[in-house]
């Protein structure tokens, strides 16, 4: 959860849990400190090297301020078109979400073990951002903070959880 107090955490908390909930697997918080508002976002894997990413931003506040960055509604943004759309209601933006991830196929994302595990183990333990030959290991490292960071124990290749997500290289 955020723990940025520009993002309002008493009233956005509350929401990203049951915005995780309610869209389930793939959905992350993915708040970030410079931004104004709190939000969670997850990515589909393609058959390119680029995610096409989906991120939903929370209101921080009850009333709306543009000029001190107050924000009462939802926004949507699918970064691969660039549409951002905005609601009133938590419901609202679910639904919408909804309907897009229904628009994505089901690809597995193809993820190196090996710098999976350092990410995993980054996480944990020891803060180390190595040196990458590619996209690949870099965006595997990253899934692998990622897993870590939501309190997952090492994801070995005889997990079922970690095999139903990635396709291994």
């Amino acid at each position: 959860m955020t723990s940025y107090t520009k993002h309002n955490p008493d009233l956005v908390n509350p929401l990203i849990e049951k915005i995780l909930k309610a869209l389930g697997d793939g959905w992350l918080e993915t708040s970030y400190g410079n931004d104004s508002v709190a939000s969670v976002s997850r990515d589909f894997p393609n058959n390119n090297s680029d995610e096409d990413v989906l991120e939903i931003f929370l209101p921080n506040s009850k009333e709306y301020n543009a000029d001190e960055e107050l924000f009462n509604t939802y926004s949507i943004r699918a970064l691969e078109s660039n549409e951002e759309c905005t609601f009133d209601t938590l419901e609202e933006v679910i639904e919408k979400a909804k309907e897009i991830e229904r628009g994505y196929p089901k690809v597995k994302r193809k993820v190196d073990y090996e710098f999976f595990l350092r990410g995993f183990w980054d996480s944990v333990k020891f803060g180390y951002v190595p040196d990458f030959e590619n996209d690949l290991q870099a965006n595997s490292w990253g899934l692998g903070i990622a897993w870590g960071n939501l309190g997952n124990g090492e994801p070995l290749l005889d997990c079922p959880k970690f095999l139903s997500e990635f396709e291994i290289n």
